[in-house]
């Protein structure tokens, strides 16, 4: 049995229009620590269903209104993670001056940062190319990738080497839970608009998707299937036979 230490409280938000990958790594992050510390993920939008999956993995939810309740919460005591595109500098250091340490997840690198530690997953990034105060220490590039444990062990296995002279090509289609620029079906067309390569096409979509798809021009030799809510070993087999 693992003794509990600090309060640790994720700040993140989930809906149709922020989209639910900052919520998903976040609750993948926090499970690697929830034996080590006691986590509530203080949200101002969450899904129901999200809001079940933390319950179930033993941690907390709390819902607020604003900013500022957030705030209130903290304490000296306080570990925060945060994570969402909403969140400025600002927000960032009135978090840093209220908590114990801050823990930045930001992939977009458009600010300074008061976090005592930054995670930016994007390859191409160096450490001179961010701005953190003083003391903040960074960790980019795509091992710093936070991912379900099913994909993290997957990632560690070798990659198979797949026919590239197959006549038919599968291809594997995901934008995440709400895609809100419905970018499937732009894809969908430009594959739909290449005339000599056949494709076998999986697309998949999340939870939040409320788009109309439109699969009239698709090719005498091709096909399509339409998958949703996968548990990550479905998508993990959807990949593994995509080329």
């Amino acid at each position: 049995m693992h003794e509990i230490q600090n309060p640790f409280f994720v700040r993140v938000d989930a809906s149709e229009s922020i989209g639910y990958g900052h919520v998903t790594r976040c609750l993948a992050f926090s499970k690697m620590l929830k034996n080590k510390f006691l986590i509530t993920f203080c949200c101002i939008n969450l899904p129901k269903d999200f809001a079940n999956k933390i319950i179930q993995d033993e941690m907390h939810v709390s819902l607020i209104k604003t900013e500022h309740e957030f705030i209130s919460m903290l304490s000296i005591e306080t570990y925060v993670l945060i994570d969402g595109y909403q969140f400025n500098s600002g927000h960032h250091r009135e978090i840093s001056r209220h908590a114990k340490k801050l823990i930045a997840i930001d992939e977009r690198n458009e600010m300074h940062h008061h976090a005592d530690i930054l995670i930016n997953n994007t390859p191409s990034l160096q450490h001179g190319d961010f701005s953190i105060r003083q003391g903040g220490k960074i960790f980019s590039g795509v091992e710093y990738s936070i991912l379900r444990q099913e994909f993290r062990e997957q990632s560690a296995k070798p990659l198979q080497q797949k026919n590239t002279h197959a006549s038919t090509k599968a291809i594997f289609i995901a934008f995440g839970g709400t895609d809100p620029l419905n970018f499937s079906q732009q894809t969908l067309d430009i594959l739909f608009d290449i005339n000599d390569e056949h494709f076998n096409i999986t697309l998949m979509l999340g939870a939040g998707f409320s788009h109309s798809l439109n699969t009239a021009s698709l090719k005498t030799g091709s096909s399509i299937q339409v998958v949703k809510n996968l548990e990550p070993i479905e998508i993990i087999k959807h990949i593994s036979a995509s080329d």
